[in-house]
């Protein structure tokens, strides 16, 4: 029966990710073929902005959260309103940002879109507090109602925005609509623990953890961000319009593939802490089921991009063909990249982790700055590199905490690239590529008929490896299928 209620959970958990993307994507289609890539690269960059600030949040004492058996009123109501001051402190930051207006893309336009957005900052705190103490509880069935709600009131003002010629204030109001509304319904189920105090107590006991892993989380979110700032003030923000189309594409997959993933894996690892036996055996069945799942995806998406884009958007959106394939390969990375970063958390090596985040943004952010000046495919190619090597210094210290070999490990990696590789060999000579000048629904039917010939090339060789045809070429000494 538990096993049984955990799948429901999981399922509930992946609806719950899937409808909203895949939902407020449809939206942003119709309003990418109407608006101009300035006004996409605009919003991009008061975003990356408002997200970029948005790490001065606490964000450690939400994990902190996680980490205890019981959470009590007290220690809600403390980290909530302790979220609530830092939000304050970033509004008035942000304002005092736009009335100096120091910087040359600090147009009228573009201040007032940061004033508006940051309104969603404070919100966001009711949110993500709220939302931690649901995951702590495995509290699935709340998440979805909270995810397709926002997500349908989102899309619903977003349409009406865009048809009455709002311009891009429908993709502002879209930002705004989704915090406030999240925020309601986190509101509404955690409102019996939130009480008009906050306790330095409370803080400080938390805080040896909670400020590594709050430290941690800003030099993430810095590198996460930090290249759309570069590409819109070096490059400007009709370049980074395109760049942004290809992001909010890839974001469809992380917000429902990954985030999935990353919920599911971060309270699953913390129930495991007591056995280093079961949580490495929880780390690696975590990392092959996401890798078997969705490497195949980012392969496909990365060699169809062009097609994918022109289908999509149009082709005045074509540019964005190298940043989608660029995305894909990021993407690819952080599927090992957040199991990995979770067991570090969890394993109090917060603080080893932020000094390398630390060392490696130190050089890698002005490198940005200068290939930037190169253009934005070199630009594309330095963000993959640096996103390698997180990925690797985060899977050198996860198989040290867990004991685990660097060969074994990397099996795991090996095996569906190969696989995903071969199987659009495969598809590709059966019905050759993919003609993107036959018009929108010819090239889209050729797009379908090549996908579902490479999934099915891909299961067919997943299942004969499973059966034992073909796993002695990737002989490990671990053998994942008799974990339970």
């Amino acid at each position: 029966m538990n096993r049984e209620l955990s799948i429901r959970k999981v399922a509930v958990l992946f609806f719950s990710k899937l409808v909203p993307p895949i939902l407020n994507f449809c939206v942003f289609v119709y309003a990418a073929r109407i608006l101009l890539p300035e006004d996409f690269g605009l919003v991009a960059l008061a975003v990356s902005i408002i997200y970029m600030l948005s790490t001065l949040l606490p964000s450690g004492w939400r994990t902190y959260i996680l980490k205890q058996e019981e959470v009590s009123p007290l220690l809600f109501s403390t980290v909530l309103w302790f979220h609530v001051f830092c939000a304050a402190f970033i509004i008035c930051l942000i304002y005092i940002f736009t009335v100096i207006s120091y910087f040359s893309f600090q147009d009228e336009t573009f201040n007032d879109v940061l004033v508006v957005l940051s309104i969603k900052i404070a919100f966001d705190c009711f949110f993500l507090v709220g939302n931690t103490y649901f995951l702590k509880n495995l509290d699935y069935n709340r998440i979805a109602v909270r995810s397709i709600t926002a997500s349908v009131c989102s899309s619903i003002l977003t349409l009406w925005f865009v048809y009455t010629g709002a311009g891009l204030w429908a993709i502002v109001i879209a930002q705004l609509s989704i915090s406030v509304t999240n925020a309601l319904i986190t509101l509404h189920g955690t409102l019996h623990l939130i009480k008009f105090r906050l306790s330095i107590e409370e803080l400080r006991k938390s805080s040896s953890f909670a400020l590594s892993a709050t430290y941690s989380d800003i030099l993430t979110s810095i590198s996460q961000n930090y290249d759309s700032i570069v590409i819109g003030i070096m490059l400007g923000k009709r370049e980074l319009g395109f760049f942004n189309v290809a992001n909010r594409l890839s974001r469809v997959l992380n917000d429902t593939l990954l985030a999935t993933l990353n919920d599911i894996s971060l309270p699953t690892l913390s129930k495991k802490l007591h056995c280093k036996e079961e949580l490495r055996r929880s780390f690696l069945l975590t990392v092959r089921a996401s890798s078997f799942i969705m490497i195949p995806i980012f392969l496909l998406l990365g060699f169809e991009s062009q097609a994918v884009i022109v289908t999509l958007f149009g082709e005045k959106w074509l540019q964005s063909m190298n940043s989608l394939k660029a995305f894909c390969v990021i993407l690819t990375l952080v599927i090992f990249g957040l199991p990995q970063k979770n067991i570090i958390v969890l394993n109090n090596e917060s603080s080893w982790w932020a000094k390398r985040q630390l060392v490696i943004l130190a050089f890698s952010t002005p490198l940005t700055v200068i290939v930037s000046n190169m253009g934005l495919d070199f630009l594309l190619v330095y963000l993959v590199a640096v996103k390698l090597l997180f990925a690797t210094l985060s899977c050198l210290k996860s198989c040290n905490i867990l004991s685990l070999k660097l060969s074994e490990y990397l099996i795991l990696i090996i095996k569906p690239i190969f696989i995903g590789l071969l199987s659009y060999y495969i598809s590709s000579l059966i019905c050759g590529d993919v003609q993107i000048s036959k018009g929108t629904v010819d090239t889209l039917l050729s797009l379908i008929y090549k996908s579902l010939l490479f999934s099915t090339s891909y299961m067919v060789f997943v299942i004969l490896m499973e059966w034992g045809f073909i796993k002695p070429y990737f002989s490990a000494k671990i053998d994942l299928r008799n974990v339970k």
